[in-house]
């Protein structure tokens, strides 16, 4: 399975989250991913302004496991649950601080916060999906009992460590997950009272629930020595922030991967230029042998011939290097990726932007723009620059499966583009227009001047292709909104 979706991630950044999921009946997953982005002339985007290197300068990527997949009531009641694997964990390192057991005790704290982290969201969405209110009522009552009860499982493990006078190191962890769970289940209700209080159908009995448990879970923070946000509290608000960085850092560090990235073609790059040198020797030693054998040694024609051929060897090396070297460039990628959990090598990722030629795009792309134009005018179609971002991605089902005891769907890759540069050039965000009235004759009334830039995604698996047409609309204040136009 694989699916990708674009969205907003700040004023100036695109996001592009991909979710790859290898079959389970191979040893290996191919995936491939062609962006082709529409950039409109005047914003005077090309190789001369804006080079590849500037490109991943402004390219970001975070390559992470997906989430095992858990219920919220599964957490606290499924067989084989985070929490019983929790306990266990407590118990071992309780009695036997080895470093395995601490290291194994540390893995289970962090992979419970990711599991109730993706948990919490998932039966949210559900909540807010309900279609009726018992089910709606429903489904926040099983939520609350739930949360109680993690809430209650969790910390009751603290006396495991306590009764056997744990260090202070071996207890910090514990309490960093204590912490990081608070603050995760408190900004979820928040986002829970949100629907409660402001859907179609407003549920005050639901959410006088939720409320309590934030306002319960507020007091907690309080005797806990734990910070919390207050209104007002400027310095203690900006450093609370800064501490649920580390937090959130700590608590999903174990779902992220290393990467090693390297040159990809390189061995291929030297084999070309090591051709154009070979060729134009052959015609440098071609032209001195043909005057030599002509008029003889230290002779001025000989001596004239050796310069002319020295020169134009360097010019033909150049040549032949710049041709083959860009002929080779479209079969190779910029660079090559090694995906990497604790040294076990599970995949491979290559990537490559380009500039290209409208002409040469796909037909389904071409196809998928002419059908969905941003005006009527089909021909403003070619007035645009276009560039190609690819990415091919090969997945070893068998690696990623040694790497927990939980089942590991697969990997998401986040990748943010930062388009600042695209907006250097672009007109005022706002033009004043002239407009009727009654009273002067005439108004001024701003409007607002906008581009679009256009991006088609191509995702293959295992040479299956699925394409998604998204509109961006920017100015030159950031981008406004994305757009989903069509699939394919």
């Amino acid at each position: 399975m694989a699916s990708a979706d674009i969205k907003i991630h700040d004023k100036f950044t695109l996001e592009i989250k991909l979710r790859l999921e290898p079959l389970r009946d191979q040893k290996g997953t191919s995936f491939s991913i062609n962006s082709w982005i529409f950039l409109p002339k005047s914003i005077d985007i090309n190789q001369h302004t804006f080079s590849k290197s500037d490109f991943y300068k402004n390219l970001k990527s975070n390559i992470r496991l997906i989430t095992p997949v858990f219920n919220l009531h599964e957490i606290v009641h499924f067989e084989n649950s985070p929490l019983q694997y929790l306990t266990k964990s407590f118990e071992t390192v309780a009695t036997d601080a080895t470093k395995r057991s601490i290291s194994e005790y540390k893995y289970n704290i962090r992979m419970f916060l990711a599991i109730l982290k993706s948990s919490l969201r998932n039966e949210i969405r559900f909540i807010k999906e309900s279609e009726s209110k018992e089910e709606r009522d429903f489904l926040t009552d099983r939520y609350y009992t739930s949360v109680n009860s993690i809430f209650a499982q969790y910390r009751k493990l603290e006396n495991i460590l306590t009764k056997h006078l744990v260090t202070p190191e071996i207890l910090k962890p514990f309490t960093f997950g204590d912490e990081f769970m608070s603050y995760l289940v408190e900004k979820q209700n928040f986002h829970l009272l949100k629907t409660l209080l402001n859907g179609e159908e407003k549920d005050d009995l639901a959410a006088k629930k939720i409320q309590n448990l934030i306002d319960r879970e507020r007091e907690y923070k309080k005797s806990a020595n734990y910070a919390i946000f207050e209104k007002n509290k400027t310095k203690q608000n900006r450093h609370l922030l800064s501490r649920l960085g580390f937090l959130k850092k700590f608590a999903e560090s174990e779902l992220y991967l290393t990467t090693l990235k390297q040159r990809d073609g390189v061995f291929i790059e030297q084999i070309s230029m090591s051709i154009a040198a070979g060729l134009s020797m052959i015609f440098a030693t071609a032209i001195a042998f043909g005057f030599q054998q002509k008029f003889g040694n230290l002779t001025m024609p000989f001596f004239v011939a050796l310069v002319v051929s020295y020169i134009l060897k360097d010019r033909i090396k150049e040549f032949a290097r710049y041709y083959l070297v860009h002929k080779l460039s479209n079969k190779f990628f910029d660079q090559k990726i090694n995906i990497n959990m604790d040294d076990k090598i599970i995949g491979t990722e290559k990537e490559s932007f380009d500039y290209i030629d409208p002409k040469k795009i796909p037909e389904m792309v071409s196809r998928l723009r002419k059908e969905n134009p941003v005006s009527e005018d089909i021909n403003t179609l070619r007035n645009d620059n276009l560039i190609l971002y690819r990415k091919m991605i090969l997945l070893n089902r068998e690696k990623l499966d040694e790497l927990s005891f939980y089942e590991i769907p697969g990997i998401n890759e986040i990748i943010r583009l930062n388009i600042s540069n695209f907006m250097f050039k672009m007109d005022n965000a706002y033009f004043p227009i002239s407009i009727p009235n009654e009273e002067n004759g005439y108004e001024i009334t701003q409007v607002e001047k906008v581009y679009f830039l256009d991006m088609v995604l191509q995702l293959n698996m295992n040479e299956v292709a699925t394409y998604s047409y998204y509109r961006i609309i920017a100015n030159r204040e950031g981008i406004l909104s994305v757009e989903k136009i069509a699939d394919q």
